[in-house]
């Protein structure tokens, strides 16, 4: 069993608590495969990590200019829970660091890092695309 720290976020609204709660109880051993989807056109490429459970959870990660986490999605039996987001309109760091939190635990659990090293806003993912846990 392999549990996520989790940091705490405050000012939640009543739904990202929901989804605070759920990543607090999340497994890292329950994921059964990771598909990712590259996408954009020429010199403003993104990523998207799509994560399925044995429980029928999606947990999606937009890797927004194949740069940093812009926002987690969580889906059960394809139905969205819930988001977690940036704000669209100004800086929130609070929210950064703990996408990034949870983001990193993501990609040094499933080997992740070095690749990433070779993607940028003008280089789209060009590996396998869809893994087996």
């Amino acid at each position: 069993m392999k549990k996520l720290e989790i940091g705490g976020l405050r000012n939640l609204k009543e739904w990202e608590r929901e989804i605070l709660k759920l990543f607090k109880d999340f497994d890292l051993e329950n994921i059964s495969t990771l598909n990712i989807i590259p996408g954009g056109i020429e010199n403003a490429y993104y990523t998207l990590f799509l994560f399925e459970t044995k429980t029928n959870h999606e947990i999606q990660f937009y890797y927004k200019k194949n740069e940093k986490i812009n926002a987690i999605n969580i889906a059960k039996d394809g139905t969205l829970i819930g988001s977690i987001e940036l704000n669209k309109y100004g800086k929130d760091e609070k929210t950064q660091k703990w996408l990034d939190d949870i983001w990193n635990q993501f990609i040094d659990h499933f080997n992740l890092r070095i690749r990433l090293m070779f993607i940028n806003e003008s280089t789209p993912w060009k590996w396998n695309t869809y893994f087996t846990y």
